[in-house]
C-alpha cells in the first residue's frame, strides 16, 4: 500500500531554499522547515494545516471556486507557498493570483 502524501507535499518553500516538510504535533497537521528539522539550520516555524487551508479557502470564495480538501483539488489551483524570514506567508496560485498574509497573519496584499 502507498502512503498518502501531505496536502502541502513540496509546495510550501522556506525562505533559507529548502521544502517545509508535514509533521504531527499535538495532534494537529503541521509543517516546519526541513532545513530546521533535520539539522537545525533554520529558524523553528511551525505551520499548522488548519491554517493553511483557511487561508485557500478564502481564496476559493473570491474566485468562486468550490474547495475541495484533497491533493488532487490543491495542486489544480496551488503553485507554493513561501514563507518569508519574517515569517509572513505567500501564497502563489496557478492563476498567477496571490495573496500575502503579515507574520500576525492579517492579508495585506491581493493581486486578482
Amino acid at each position: 500500500m502507498q502512503r498518502q502524501k501531505s496536502l502541502f507535499y513540496k509546495k510550501i518553500k522556506c525562505h533559507c531554499g529548502q521544502n517545509f516538510k508535514f509533521q504531527k504535533e499535538r495532534k494537529h497537521n503541521c509543517y516546519i522547515c526541513s532545513n530546521y528539522a533535520n539539522y537545525r539550520k533554520c529558524a523553528r516555524f511551525v505551520v499548522q494545516e488548519e491554517l493553511l487551508l483557511e487561508f485557500i479557502k478564502r481564496y476559493c470564495e473570491d474566485k468562486k471556486i468550490e474547495f475541495k480538501n484533497n491533493n488532487e483539488f490543491i495542486n489544480s489551483i496551488l503553485n507554493y507557498i513561501y514563507i518569508r524570514e519574517d515569517n509572513s506567508i505567500d501564497f502563489v496560485y496557478h492563476d498567477k493570483s496571490y495573496q500575502v498574509y503579515s507574520s500576525n497573519l492579517i492579508k495585506y496584499t491581493t493581486n486578482e
